[in-house]
Formats: structure tokens, sequence, C-alpha cells
């Protein structure tokens, strides 16, 4: 990830919350409708949440699923932070900070069998979008 962009996600680590609520206008719906698609199979999912920035989705995510075990993965420290403070109280979540576009992810997806992610969409144009799928 590109130094600059980096700072300025971490710069702005903890008002990212408050402004997402304020500048998206279906705010919970962006949330709680694709946690509603997640298939009822049990209460303890093992989930990896793929730039998990603050952590926003994976806490609609427990409020249904409270005991699943997840892994955050995300390329800045300060919206780790973020999340880590949201979550201290949860010993069920792992926090990887990492390029995920070039992460050799296979091993993360063989653990996992909910992956999340929340706001991707958009930012890196030259990224391969097919790199998740590696060969076994």
């Amino acid at each position: 990830m590109n130094e600059k962009v980096r700072d300025a996600f971490d710069s702005i680590a903890s008002k990212y919350d408050s402004n997402r609520k304020k500048l998206i206008p279906c705010f919970d719906a962006l949330y709680s409708i694709p946690i509603s698609l997640i298939p009822e199979t049990s209460t303890r999912l093992n989930v990896l949440d793929i730039g998990a920035e603050t952590g926003l989705l994976t806490a609609f995510l427990l409020e249904k699923y409270p005991d699943s075990n997840v892994t955050f993965i995300n390329m800045t420290g300060g919206m780790m932070d973020i999340a880590k403070i949201r979550f201290k109280d949860n010993n069920n979540i792992n926090y990887t900070v990492a390029d995920y576009i070039n992460l050799k992810i296979l091993p993360y997806l063989n653990l996992s069998e909910t992956i999340i992610n929340a706001g991707r969409h958009g930012r890196s144009r030259t990224a391969d979008p097919y790199r998740v799928k590696e060969k076994h």
C-alpha cells in the first residue's frame, strides 16, 4: 500500500466510524444486510474480515453470531487500533496488519467458512481481483 494512503487512513481512524454514519445515508442497511445473507448454520462462525478497517461490519456480525471466531486483515494499524478498542473484551478476534492485495491469502481462506468485506470497492484499480483464487 502506498505510504501516503496508509498515513491518510491512520490519521482519520479515530473519526472513521462517526464519519461513516454521517456520510452514508443507509448506514445500518449497508452493514446489516450482508450479515442477514449469511446462512444460519451455527452461532459460532469462523470469519475472515478482509479490509476490516475499524471492525464495523464485524460488530454487526457479532450481534447475530456472538461466539464467532474472527480474523481481521487490514492495511493500516490506526484502523486496527480502533478495532482492538472496540473488541477489547472479545478473545475470539485475531488481528493482522498486512497488505491483503499482495498477501498469500490461502491459509486464511482455509481457516474460514465465512468471508466478509465492507469497503474495498474501487480502492485498487491495479490489483488482480482474482488473487484470492490461488491454486492449492
